[in-house]
């Protein structure tokens, strides 16, 4: 006859369908209560319904225990003919601070190299209620983002697979009473009793406590827990669709668009963009508040904000994205002032090249280039390339100018694409062409064709691989 906690985990794997049965799956195996249920359980399932197991263990060789855990664990994968993978955390490679999640660290990644080897795409561990309920309140006592007290999900995204977790719906309780009922051999991490770590303050001190006041604590917790989940996943549809509507192709925010929300979903759409779009987490509520102001400043189209040493902000007028923090780019570094010479490219950026070219019909064959053809008096040449200057005008129709600051700014460019703007002037330094944005007007005589002369201003395009 089924135990509950039995029926329990099975009704869990045909809920979730973690995965099937011809598949091979990687169960985390530590020896202690937790693990040895979880490995006992599995080995329970019907054989038409039970996978392929692998049993993978570390030695953390943090205790002498440890020796007789990996003894242990290898003498029960023999007698229940079970495949076992084996690594040892080497005490030369102990840090001096920071060993819990040093120790976490190498073992997913013994985890993922052991999916990786043997084509298997499941890796299953053994965490509980009770370990779901210390992680709650543990983010609850952090602080943060109201999603991360959803605590540990029953199944992630791990490397190419998943992790699943089985157990997160049974108790601490129910798995000693499973395990001294069936007369489960385990071993006891004595490290589970020093309270100077966290996680066994509130399992050894703060849960218990809790228990006093009410017995079934930790059932409503997961239940709360639940029902989180099922909030966050109903708003995680509502906000999936509005930031597809503020988001452009570039994954910039549309402040047109974005303006337009509520307040209260305004900060939603901000949080989840941020999250999701990016890909920027572990942001204060100070912070998201600050963004808010800074995105709804009329008053400042153009400015950044830091959000940390790799990331930065960045609105510039309607839009608004994300930029890791560099050192600055200086690929499009050009001379003060550059003699053009007929028929060759001057890099003008990483992705662009241009140059003034004898007019010929191969020029508008070649891909990836723009072509503007015009006439100009011999005493126009030679041409030069350089950054435009606070006195540059542009000539108009009619014998009008206007500035070129005017036009960059008409243009919407942001500072450091007005930094860089390069203009191509006659000797006499008036500007020809706003490279990118706009040609100078030039009246022409009336026997313009046998006194001037026709070139070609090409822009040509590199594309990334």
């Amino acid at each position: 006859m089924k135990t509950a906690v039995q029926a329990k985990f099975e009704r869990n794997l045909a809920q979730y369908r973690f995965f099937n049965t011809q598949e091979t799956v990687v169960l985390a195996v530590s020896t202690g209560i937790d693990s040895m249920v979880l490995l006992e359980l599995f080995l329970r399932l019907p054989p038409k319904r039970r996978p392929k197991i692998l049993v993978a263990h570390v030695n953390h060789e943090l205790r002498d225990q440890s020796v007789q855990e990996e003894q242990f664990i290898r003498s029960f994968c023999d007698q229940h003919h079970l495949d076992l993978e084996v690594t040892h955390w080497a005490k030369a490679k102990h840090p001096a601070s920071g060993i819990e999640e040093a120790a976490r660290s190498f073992r997913y990644h013994f985890f993922a190299t052991l999916l990786q080897q043997k084509h298997a795409r499941i890796l299953v561990t053994a965490h509980q209620a009770n370990d779901q309920a210390e992680t709650m309140l543990m983010k609850l006592v952090r602080g943060g983002q109201v999603a991360q007290l959803a605590g540990i999900a029953n199944q992630r995204k791990f490397k190419d697979g998943y992790l699943i977790r089985p157990l997160l719906n049974v108790s601490r309780t129910e798995i000693a009473q499973f395990a001294h009922e069936n007369k489960i051999k385990w071993f006891e991490d004595e490290t589970n009793t020093d309270l100077s770590i966290q996680r066994n303050r509130f399992r050894q001190g703060i849960i218990p406590n809790l228990q006093t006041e009410n017995p079934a604590v930790v059932d409503h917790l997961i239940d709360y827990q639940r029902q989180l989940v099922e909030l966050i996943d109903f708003a995680d549809n509502q906000l999936r669709g509005i930031v597809k509507q503020v988001n452009n192709v570039k994954r910039q925010l549309n402040l047109d668009l974005y303006q337009q929300l509520e307040q209260t979903t305004k900060r939603l759409v901000l949080s989840y963009w941020l999250e999701k779009v990016q890909l920027v987490t572990n942001l204060s509520q100070a912070q998201l508040g600050e963004m808010e102001q800074l995105l709804d400043n009329r008053n400042k189209p153009q400015t950044r904000l830091k959000l940390n040493d790799q990331l930065e902000l960045i609105k510039q007028y309607q839009y608004a994205w994300v930029v890791k923090i560099g050192p600055a780019d200086i690929s499009t570094a050009i001379i003060p002032a550059t003699v053009l010479k007929l028929n060759h490219w001057y890099s003008s950026s990483v992705h662009e090249s241009i140059g003034i070219f004898a007019p010929n019909g191969e020029l508008d064959k070649q891909k990836d280039c723009q072509v503007n053809i015009m006439w100009l008096p011999s005493k126009a040449f030679p041409l030069q390339l350089r950054r435009w200057q606070a006195g540059d005008v542009i000539a108009l129709k009619n014998g009008h100018h206007q500035q070129v600051r005017r036009v960059l700014i008409d243009q919407k460019l942001n500072n450091a694409q007005r930094q860089d703007q390069l203009v191509i002037t006659d000797q006499q330094g008036n500007v020809i062409w706003l490279v990118g944005r706009k040609f100078a007007w030039w009246e022409r005589p009336l026997d313009y064709q046998d006194k001037w002369q026709q070139v070609a201003f090409v822009r040509r395009f590199i594309r990334g691989e």
